[in-house]
């Protein structure tokens, strides 16, 4: 088994249609909402 290290940054993936240039890394947006004590029995709102 073996981690590919140099290879494209996790956070450019194909699946969006377009990528703006401020926008969060996704391990950035998951260790905010893990900080802010969220749980998912409450809403949680993205606004963009």
């Amino acid at each position: 088994m073996g981690v590919n290290t140099t290879g494209r940054s996790l956070h450019r993936r194909g699946y969006r249609v377009y990528e703006h240039p401020a926008a969060l890394k996704p391990t950035i947006a998951s260790a905010m909402i893990l900080w802010s004590g969220w749980t998912p029995e409450r809403p949680l709102l993205e606004p963009m």
